[in-house]
């Protein structure tokens, strides 16, 4: 997959650390009733914390870029609270993405699909390395760790 295809299309990691293009159908559309009801169970569920971390942040740095006392008159203070500002918005932009695609893997896999392409891959028999290679797509997962909301490369950190 091309940068410009990473910039333009949802990717997700598969088990073997291979990037696959999101796609959709009718039985898996990535805006479905599930996806977005496990994406809220995420966001404000173990991720509460974070959020509010981040919110308070900009709150306090938005005040300070914004209080009129006689260290803010000086321009390189409101210089400072705009980068901090713009330094967040990519941060918690790839924090969401990583809460979607968390989201995304967990709806599907609780479906028995494929988290790439929303194919099913319940009856598909695992190999002997424990991946099962979606016929569809040829993304691998592993099934019997099909509820691990991280993928392999993120497992153990959280």
């Amino acid at each position: 997959m091309s940068w410009v295809e990473r910039l333009i299309y949802a990717a997700i990691i598969d088990d073997r650390g291979m990037r696959q293009r999101v796609r959709t159908s009718e039985q898996s559309p990535i805006g479905d009733a599930d996806i977005r009801r496990e994406f809220h169970r995420s966001l404000l569920g173990s991720h509460r914390r974070t959020l509010l971390t981040w919110t308070g942040l900009l709150c306090v740095i938005v005040a300070f870029m914004f209080w009129r006392g006689p260290v803010m008159e000086d321009v390189v203070g409101y210089l400072a609270a705009v980068v901090m500002i713009f330094a967040a918005l990519p941060l918690c932009w790839w924090w969401f993405d990583g809460v979607r695609k968390t989201s995304l893997r967990r709806s599907r896999f609780g479906r028995g699909l494929c988290a790439a392409c929303g194919y099913g891959i319940r009856s598909i028999p695992a190999r002997a390395d424990g991946l099962t290679i979606c016929s569809e797509c040829g993304a691998a997962w592993r099934i019997d760790d099909a509820h691990s909301i991280a993928p392999h490369h993120r497992r153990g950190h959280g």
